[in-house]
């Protein structure tokens, strides 16, 4: 019956073969894009947190294959890339899954601090392992993957997921000092997110600092002094 929906929406008959090889392609395409994840959180001052989300953006705009041979160029171009790994904060961003924040707020929050993971774009790599793509049941493959190899987010409630411990494992695994908090403006999810994530934060004497932001916001002077507060805090203690 899901397949018969899927059909009506497409307009056509989708057979197994052609389920099969898409999941293929977006297979290959989130394992591009936690290459270029890795690499961002190694070296993190031979590409920022803004050039990393402009590159896994496209992917929503354009056919998976195309966004595919982008990342490999880039993960190619990369890779001849120099530069001098400055003395910043590294720091986890937390909390644009529901509205994404605007350029110059990621760009004001690192020429302080070295974003080295975020859940921005978490929807294109959602999934954190590869989707069996040679099965007679393809939806079924792709259900299966979504419940049991999923990452958190708010949008999803999986008692076997507790987000804040997810959270503290994300900020270990990048060898992050401190996390930036984000939420959109009047969005309740995201605020319960952060009162949440602050406990967990709080117990493990991570620092943290809250942010509010809107999408096409202006004026970010007051952000920007809290931003450099927070880390001379951290840097200084």
């Amino acid at each position: 019956r899901v397949r018969t929906n899927l059909e009506r929406v497409a307009g056509r008959r989708i057979s197994t073969e052609a389920l099969n090889r898409s999941i293929t392609v977006f297979n290959e395409n989130r394992r591009l894009i936690h290459e270029l994840y890795a690499f961002k959180r190694d070296r993190p001052w031979l590409l920022s947190a803004r050039e990393a989300y402009v590159l896994v953006r496209a992917g929503s705009v354009m056919p998976r294959e195309e966004h595919n041979e982008l990342l490999r160029g880039a993960l190619d171009a990369l890779a001849s890339r120099s530069g001098r790994k400055q003395d910043r904060v590294r720091v986890v961003f937390e909390g644009g899954f529901c509205e994404q924040p605007p350029l110059d707020m990621l760009q004001l929050i690192e020429e302080a601090c070295y974003v080295v993971d975020d859940d921005l774009l978490i929807g294109m790599r959602y999934l954190t392992e590869d989707v069996a793509d040679d099965t007679d049941d393809p939806l079924l493959a792709l259900a299966t993957a979504y419940l049991e190899c999923s990452t958190y987010s708010p949008v999803q409630h999986d008692d076997r997921k507790p987000k804040e411990e997810m959270l503290l494992s994300r900020i270990e695994h990048s060898h992050a000092q401190a996390a930036i908090l984000a939420a959109a403006k009047m969005c309740e999810p995201g605020m319960d997110e952060q009162v949440a994530y602050s406990r967990a934060l709080d117990a493990r004497g991570i620092p943290y600092l809250i942010v509010e932001f809107e999408e096409k916001m202006s004026g970010l002077e007051r952000m920007r002094m809290e931003v450099e507060t927070f880390v001379e805090s951290i840097l200084f203690d």
